[in-house]
C-alpha cells in the first residue's frame, strides 16, 4: 500500500480534528439537556453568544496573521497584540458585569 501525499495527511487530520469538535457537542448533548432547565440553556446560549462576538473583537483576527506569517518577529508582535487586546477587553468586560450586578 502506498502511503498518503503530505496533501491527503494534512487534509485528514484537520478533517479528523473537525468531526471530532462537531461530534463532541452533539453526544454530549443529551446529558446536558438532562441536567439543566430550558431556561438555562437559554441563558448559557445568550451568553455564549456574547463570549464569541467578543473573542472575535478581542483578538482582532490576528492569531490567523500568526499563522500566516512566518518571521518570528512578526508571529511575536501579532501575539502581543492579541494579548493586549483580549487583556483590556476581558477586563472591560470584567467591570461591566461587576457594574450590572
Amino acid at each position: 500500500m502506498r502511503a498518503l501525499p503530505p496533501f491527503w495527511k494534512h487534509l485528514l487530520t484537520v478533517l479528523s480534528g473537525s468531526v471530532a469538535a462537531q461530534a463532541l457537542p452533539i453526544l454530549a448533548a443529551p446529558l446536558i439537556t438532562r441536567l439543566c432547565r430550558p431556561a438555562d440553556l437559554g441563558q448559557f446560549g445568550v451568553w455564549y453568544g456574547v463570549v464569541a462576538i467578543a473573542a472575535v473583537a478581542a483578538t482582532l483576527r490576528m492569531e490567523n496573521a500568526m499563522i500566516i506569517d512566518h518571521a518570528p518577529a512578526r508571529q511575536r508582535l501579532c501575539f502581543g497584540v492579541v494579548a493586549w487586546s483580549a487583556g483590556w477587553l476581558a477586563a472591560l468586560l470584567t467591570l461591566a458585569a461587576a457594574a450590572a450586578r
